[in-house]
């Protein structure tokens, strides 16, 4: 099995496809493109963060569809979108550590943790 290689966006695109059934490829390209770092070389690589944007998409649709039915009976349950969400972040946090210049508002963060914050809604 060949390696993944985080430079090449074709190869990335297709990785989170791979990863995120039904998500959409133009999205995907744009938040790969949106979130790109660099390897810290002398001549600098960009290197794609796939699992930030694995990460977001999921979030994006497990947060809407923790349980699918369909009409046929059959059904689909998440039972843990958090647990989900931060083991692919905790990923990408980790691959971080070997990166400069992650673009400000795309850095890896866990729910709970450093640069979390909870959602409160205040209706007046």
């Amino acid at each position: 099995m060949a390696a993944l290689d985080y430079t090449n966006l074709t190869a990335m695109k297709a990785f989170v496809a791979a990863q995120v059934t039904g998500s959409n490829a133009d999205e995907a390209e744009a938040l790969l493109l949106a979130s790109a770092a660099d390897d810290c070389a002398t001549v600098p690589v960009t290197t794609y963060r796939p699992y930030w944007v694995i990460a977001n998409l999921l979030q994006a649709r497990l947060t809407t569809a923790e349980s699918l039915g369909s009409a046929s009976g059959s059904s689909i349950t998440y039972h843990d979108p958090v647990r989900a969400y931060r083991t692919v972040m905790g990923r990408q946090a980790a691959f971080d550590r070997g990166l400069c210049n992650i673009p400000a508002g795309f850095e890896a963060s866990l729910p709970g943790g450093v640069r979390s914050a909870r959602l409160t809604r205040a209706y007046g």
